[in-house]
Formats: structure tokens, C-alpha cells, sequence
């Protein structure tokens, strides 16, 4: 049976939407230990240090380019300068999903991909990108409504937005259901605001209140860097 896979991109108007691999490549991918980002000597140079933290069992501190979060430790990871990342994408057996993850890193706005093909159903896989982009020149509040608008013009429905502080920033939340030619699932994005700019932060699943509590901690451990 075919795996559906959606890491539904939703940037303001920005989405990539794609089917998932197969059983064997899941299975490969799930024994598989998570790869940690690489940096280059330039970009280590220029990282701002952030203090430490207590990473909460089950989690660790995965640093990426230009942020972190506290990460499963069970997630199968694709980040920006992975030295695994061809191998990991080879193992989803699905070329568009890896054209859309190349496009996206390639273009410089695709930051990462994660798979929690552990929780997942036999159709479905778990997932989440980060994708950054420009600060839009809006506060939350006036991203609001527009957030919200972008995501129903994929064909979401029961959407619901809301406005909340963060640690790492102000962001727009919107919940919404995915139609079935995207795969069906649930969606859950957070649109985090710094000062130069916004992270869109998407976690799709085929029901995401069992894993609220998780990308809600994560989402809380979010800091640019």
C-alpha cells in the first residue's frame, strides 16, 4: 500500500503538497538513527548563542539553519546541509516529494522536513517543514485574517486562527482539515514573527489532537538563532 505523505507548505502562498513513499522505504527509515543539521564554518560564525536549555525527555535540541526546537527523538529529519539528505530522500520512493523538498531547500526558504513515520498510519505519515520567508511588514493581528484566507484557498475547511505570543516571537496558529486530493489529515500552522523574519512552521497528520501536546512543546521551543 501506497503512504501518503503531505508536508503542506503553506507560506502565505507558498504550498507543496505531495504523495508518500512505500512500506519498505518507511520501515528503512524508521530504524534509522535521526541526522543532526551540519553548519558551515561561515554560518557557525555568524549563529547567535542562545542559552542553554533542558531538553524534555524524548526530545532533542535539533539546531538548524538559522533556528532550533526541541525535536522527537524518534522523527526522521531532512535538514538544510544534511550529508544524508540524497540517501533519506531516496528511501521515501516518491519523486515528487523529493523534487518539492529540493525546490524548497534549493530556492533558500525550505529550512526542514521531518517524518514521524513511528506514529504514523499504513496511508498516512506524520510530518512537519519550516519554511522562512520575508517579515511581511504585518503584526500578527493583521496576518490574522490573511493567514487563515491562504490556507482555505487550497480547499481547507474547518479553519480556526488565532493570535498567541511566543517565546520565539509573535505568530498566527491556524488549525484547519485538509480536502481529500491533498491526502486528507489535519493541519496545524504557526506563522512565528522576528524582527527581519517569518517562519512558517506547518505539522501535518491524519489526527492531530494525539500529538498537540508534542508540536505544541515544540512549537514553545522555537527560537531564531
Amino acid at each position: 500500500m501506497t503512504r501518503r505523505v503531505l508536508p503542506a507548505l503553506i507560506a502565505l502562498a507558498l504550498l507543496v503538497a505531495a504523495c508518500g513513499g512505500s512500506e519498505a522505504a518507511t520501515t528503512q527509515a524508521r530504524d534509522r538513527t535521526p541526522i543532526t543539521t551540519t553548519l558551515s564554518p561561515e554560518d557557525i560564525a555568524t549563529t547567535t548563542t542562545l542559552p542553554e536549555v533542558e531538553v524534555p525527555g524524548g526530545f532533542r535540541l535539533y539546531k538548524g539553519d538559522g533556528f532550533e526546537l526541541f525535536m522527537p527523538k524518534t522523527w526522521t529529519v531532512v535538514g538544510f546541509g544534511d550529508l544524508d539528505m540524497q540517501r533519506i530522500l531516496n528511501e521515501l520512493a516518491n519523486s515528487e516529494l523529493e523534487d518539492a523538498i529540493k525546490d524548497a531547500f534549493e530556492s533558500g526558504s525550505g529550512k526542514l522536513f521531518a517524518f514521524d513515520f513511528g506514529n504514523s498510519s499504513p496511508t498516512f505519515t506524520n510530518n512537519i517543514n519550516i519554511i522562512l520567508l520575508d517579515n511581511p511588514g504585518m503584526s500578527a493581528a493583521q496576518l490574522l485574517d490573511l493567514a487563515e484566507k491562504d490556507i482555505r484557498r487550497i480547499g481547507a475547511t474547518n479553519t480556526e486562527a488565532r493570535a498567541e505570543q511566543l517565546e520565539g516571537g509573535d505568530a498566527v496558529i491556524v488549525s484547519y482539515d485538509l480536502p481529500l486530493e491533498l491526502g486528507g489529515g489535519e493541519g496545524l500552522s504557526y506563522t512565528v514573527l522576528t524582527s527581519k523574519n517569518q517562519w512558517v512552521v506547518t505539522y501535518t497528520a491524519l489526527n492531530t489532537e494525539p500529538f498537540r501536546e508534542s508540536f505544541e512543546l515544540m512549537m514553545d521551543s522555537f527560537r531564531e538563532r
